[in-house]
C-alpha cells in the first residue's frame, strides 16, 4: 500500500485512536504496537506528527532557534560546577570550530543532566532510587560509534530497568565515530527503531511519542522533559507533577527571560 495511502487512512481513525488511548490509560509500549503494527514501519514517525497535530497542545514548533535560546539560558542560570570534570569535558567539545548543529545538541543533551542534576527519590516496589546524573543522561540520549552497536544498546537499556523495575521508555541514539562527529540518530521505542534526520528531529519526535499516546516520561529524567514541555514547547497541563526543583527552574528562567526585555 502507498505510504500517502496510509496517511490517509490513518487521518480517518484519529478519533477513535484517540478515544481508545483515554480509556486505556495504562497501556505500555508493547501494547501501543500490538494494537497498532503500523506503528513499526521506518515512516511510522510522519503518523505520530499527523497525531499530534490533530491533538492541538502547542502551536510553538521546536525549532533550531528556540532550542539555542532555551539552553543558552539554561546554562547562565544553571552554570557548570567547576568541580564537575565531565561537564567540564563537554563544555570543552561543544566550543570545538566545524561542529554540526546535530553534534552540539547531542553535547547540550548529554550535558544537561550536570546542570539539572535529578533530585527526586523514586519509589521503587523494595526501597527508594535516585537516579544519578549518568542515569539520567542515558535515559535520553546514549551515544555509541557503530550503528551494530544499537542492537546491544537496546539490550542493555532494558536490562537495567528490568533490574529496577521500572519502565523502559522511548531514548534517543546516536552514532558517531568519536562525540565531536556524529552522524546518524534513532530513537528507540521498545523493540523498534526510527532512523531520524537529525537530533532536533530525535527530541521532537520522542516529545510527540509522550504526548500522542499519553505515556510517562522517563522517570529518570521526568524534570528535563517537563522543562522541554513547558519552555520548548509552552504546553501545560493540569497533570505535571513538578518537583519544586523544576518550579525553581522555570521561575528562574522565566525571571532571566524578563530581565533580557
Amino acid at each position: 500500500m502507498p505510504w500517502e495511502v496510509v496517511i490517509q487512512k490513518w487521518k480517518l481513525t484519529t478519533e477513535y485512536r484517540q478515544k481508545h488511548i483515554k480509556s486505556n490509560r495504562i497501556l505500555n509500549l508493547r501494547q501501543i504496537f500490538e494494537t497498532w503494527p503500523i506503528l513499526k514501519h521506518p515512516n511510522a514517525f510522519t503518523l505520530i506528527d499527523e497525531d499530534y497535530l490533530h491533538l492541538k497542545l502547542s502551536a510553538r514548533e521546536l525549532t533550531l532557534e528556540n532550542w539555542n535560546n532555551f539552553f543558552t539560558k539554561i546554562l547562565r542560570i544553571r552554570p557548570v560546577k567547576k568541580d564537575d570534570s565531565n561537564a567540564q569535558s563537554l563544555i570543552e567539545l561543544m566550543q570545538l570550530e566545524n561542529l554540526t548543529d546535530s553534534t552540539k545538541i547531542v553535547l547540550q543533551l548529554r550535558l544537561l543532566p550536570h546542570l539539572l542534576p535529578p533530585k527526586s527519590r523514586i519509589r521503587l516496589s523494595k526501597n527508594q532510587w535516585k537516579p544519578s546524573i549518568p542515569e539520567c543522561k542515558d535515559s535520553i540520549i546514549i551515544t555509541t560509534t557503530l550503528v551494530a552497536n544499537i542492537t546491544k544498546v537496546q539490550e542493555d537499556r532494558r536490562k537495567a530497568a528490568a533490574e529496577l523495575g521500572i519502565t523502559l521508555q522511548p531514548f534517543i541514539i546516536a552514532v558517531g565515530a568519536s562525540n565531536d562527529d556524529i552522524s546518524d540518530f534513532f530513537v528507540s521505542v521498545d523493540d523498534t527503531l526510527y532512523k531520524i534526520s537529525s537530533a532536533l528531529k530525535a527530541i521532537d519526535f520522542c516529545f510527540k511519542f509522550f504526548q500522542v499516546f499519553d505515556i510517562e516520561y522517563p522517570v529518570e529524567s521526568v524534570h528535563i522533559w517537563l522543562l522541554f514541555q513547558k519552555l520548548l514547547y509552552n504546553y501545560h497541563t493540569n497533570c505535571d507533577k513538578l518537583s519544586p526543583n523544576v518550579t525553581e527552574t522555570i521561575s528562574d528562567f522565566m525571571a532571566h527571560e524578563a530581565n533580557e526585555i
